[in-house]
């Protein structure tokens, strides 16, 4: 006897279901692998460095705001150097960012390009 359309769909709609779920966990655990701290030190080191330093920058900048000026003529240089620090940051961050995003995607889709 021929199976009826109904459990026919059933059944194609478990296999799909499994299907998604396979991805999803190979999806995660790429990500996993992708975000472990020790992995991107030792796949991309200098942007490690990079994101450090900005976040080490930010702070020095953030513990200098808390600090009173001396004098009234420091106030502009501390300001430069507060907005300095806090673009050396983003801009650092941004590139980290940029690199992780596009080893993610290219590790997804399995593409050896960089």
């Amino acid at each position: 006897m021929a199976e009826d359309s109904s459990a026919r769909t059933e059944r194609e709609l478990l296999a799909l279901r499994a299907a998604i779920d396979a991805d999803v966990e190979t999806l995660l655990a790429k990500a996993r692998h992708d975000l472990d701290p020790r992995s991107l030190v030792a796949r991309n080191p200098a942007a490690v460095l990079g994101a450090a330093g900005a976040a080490l920058t930010a702070l020095v900048a953030a513990v200098a705001k808390r600090g009173k000026p001396r004098r009234r003529r420091d106030e502009p240089l501390r300001e430069r150097a507060k907005e300095a620090g806090f673009v050396a940051g983003s801009t650092a961050l941004t590139s980290f960012a940029t690199e992780a995003a596009k080893r993610l995607a290219a590790r997804l889709l399995n593409d050896d390009r960089r």
